[in-house]
């Protein structure tokens, strides 16, 4: 029977699961497929490996499907593990092709487990998944194609850039901060301001945060706007607040480099992957641990939220329809409540847990530089994959929290 499509499955991992087990804990495994109308198999469902004593596993495995003609959904269904005896069941959930989003992209579900019978479950699994039908795939090629010429120009046209940060301006800057900032830290903005000077680096970084030239203003105008007093304190306090991602008054040797890395562009993945690894490990001693990861992750998020805190009040001050409902104080607290959300929901966590989930390590493990460097640059769709996880989730955060203050600030004026 021919193909009407794929689905790509990630089981990433269970939550709550039912304890099954003496001691009140489990060896879940899934088991999970296609299934025709009548909720039977088509094939052999594909299976995880076992996570021992574990209510809340961690699995994430992909399996990609070709989706037959008769195909009705998918299913889930969790096992206990037993070395002895027969495996005990922990709940099913199934979906039907129909209630899927059918794109290239991944998508996130949770599946609420259910009991075949009188059994005892509880828990949900969470997957990742992207779906095509024969039809997306057709009409998706076109358009992808077009894509990937337009992403080669933009490539070739940002690789001859030279305002752009490369990796190799970003490590000169960490060498000159070293032998610049007393006591290792930088303490004022203007001090910050004055160290990307030196290092020719201030216009690459304001660049990045937005604040560039128009095309229809003079050098002379634009230079003038940037050397006035209030708009000189106003740029260097947007730049403190960006580098300064734990917002403890100083910056520190880890937060610039953190923070240029943020901003840098290269081509070479190796290279930028090494990077990555030395901004990781914070200890020196070559090697990755969770807690490690987790620490810079959570800081380069911080970064982010500090980008929102200082950048976007400004964009949302100059749309006409928000200035309808909401005056400048509303606009920089629904900023500052965004990027509030954004530090408090731990995505560095998520990261982490999925980075190390794809690399085939456990938390207490450690990942090597020969590793680390090894995943980012072969098996760049897995790291992807992690990063869009979190990034989903981020917007997620994001837009939840920016409505609901919204909502309130209108309630509150329609009141």
């Amino acid at each position: 029977m021919s193909a009407s499509g794929t689905l790509s499955i990630n089981i990433r991992n269970g939550e709550h699961l039912a304890p099954k087990d003496v001691g009140g804990k489990s060896d879940p495994y899934c088991m999970y497929g296609l299934i025709d109308a009548k909720g039977d198999w088509i094939g052999k469902p594909a299976k995880t490996k076992v996570q021992k004593n574990n209510l809340n596993p961690i699995w994430w495995e992909h399996h990609q499907f070709d989706v037959p003609a008769n195909a009705d959904g998918l299913k889930v269904e969790c096992w206990d593990w037993d070395a002895v005896g027969s495996n005990d069941f922990m709940g099913f959930a199934t979906i039907k092709l129909s209630e899927l989003r059918i794109s290239d992209l991944t998508s996130e579900k949770a599946l609420e487990l259910k009991p075949k019978g009188k059994e005892k479950v509880s828990g949900s699994i969470f997957i990742g998944y992207s779906y095509e039908t024969a039809d997306y795939k057709a009409k998706n090629q076109l358009l992808r194609a077009e894509r990937e010429k337009e992403e080669a120009a933009l490539l070739a046209e940002h690789t001859k850039n030279a305002s752009e940060l490369s990796l190799d301006k970003v490590k000169s800057a960490a060498a000159a901060f070293a032998r610049h900032a007393e006591s290792g830290k930088i303490t004022s903005a203007t001090a910050l301001e004055e160290f990307l000077d030196r290092m020719n680096l201030r216009s690459e970084v304001y660049n990045a945060l937005g604040i560039e030239k128009a095309a229809n203003i003079s050098e002379a105008a634009f230079s003038k706007a940037m050397d006035d007093a209030e708009n000189a304190k106003n740029r260097r306090d947007n730049l403190w607040r960006v580098f300064d991602a734990n917002r403890d008054g100083a910056v520190e040797f880890k937060e610039v480099m953190q923070a240029l890395a943020f901003f840098s562009f290269d081509v070479d993945k190796k290279k930028k992957a090494e990077l990555q690894f030395e901004l990781f490990d914070l200890n020196g001693d070559g090697s990755l641990s969770f807690d490690e990861i987790r620490h810079h992750t959570s800081h380069t998020l911080s970064i982010g939220a500090n980008l929102i805190r200082s950048t976007l009040p400004s964009e949302l001050k100059r749309n006409k329809d928000v200035r309808k409902v909401l005056n400048d104080q509303e606009i920089v607290a629904i900023a500052q409540k965004m990027a509030d959300a954004l530090d408090k929901a731990d995505l560095g966590k998520q990261f982490t847990i999925g980075l190390f989930a794809a690399v085939g390590k456990k938390e207490s493990e450690k990942i090597t530089k020969d590793e680390y460097v090894t995943f980012a640059v072969d098996k760049e769709e897995e790291l992807k994959s992690v990063k869009l996880a979190v990034a989903m989730k981020l917007v997620e955060t994001i837009a939840e929290s920016a409505q609901s203050h919204i909502m309130s600030v209108l309630s509150r004026k329609i009141r």
